[in-house]
């Protein structure tokens, strides 16, 4: 577990850049739900055609609210409490809020979008961003990175650790 916990934050740090804050937003948040289509994948019925279903097409669950939405659903079937839920769900939906706003936006209000990733990182750090970084874009990058981690630790169901 801990080698794909390595692989997943060393990719992370290679593909989210420091720097330019909308392409820094939409590049962690594709490797987010990245990570939560193989989360989703690794708790459901290992059937392609499942997956393609759920996952694909026009599936409301392929990616964003509804992908978030399947994700949570599906951790709380855990007879254990998922690792840090209280902060990754919601910074989840969160998350995907900025994504989306961003898309709808033909020149994001510089300011506006640095609240937002600084709500973002309250969100994934709640003793506050202050105390990880001064730096917005820092933070976001750091707390985005954890985010990745926190899916990546619960990835697989405690259900199937006996049989991994």
């Amino acid at each position: 577990m801990f080698e794909e916990l390595d692989e997943a934050a060393a990719l992370f740090d290679r593909t989210v850049p420091h720097g330019e804050e909308v392409f820094m937003v939409l590049k962690a948040h594709l490797m987010i739900e990245t990570a939560l289509v193989a989360f989703v994948k690794a708790r459901t019925p290992d059937a392609i055609d499942f997956h393609k279903q759920v996952l694909g097409g026009d599936s409301p669950c392929r990616n964003g609210f509804g992908l978030i939405l399947l994700a949570q659903a599906l951790s709380m079937r855990d007879e254990v409490p998922q690792t840090h839920a209280d902060v990754v769900w919601p910074a989840l939906k969160l998350l995907n809020r900025i994504r989306n706003n961003l898309a709808h936006e033909l020149s994001p209000d510089h300011g506006k979008l640095q609240r937002r990733m600084h709500e973002f990182c309250n969100a994934v750090f709640p003793k506050g961003v202050e105390s990880v970084e001064s730096d917005v874009n820092r933070a976001f990058h750091k707390c985005a990175g954890l985010l990745l981690v926190y899916l990546h630790i619960d990835k697989h169901p405690l259900w199937q650790d006996d049989e991994m």
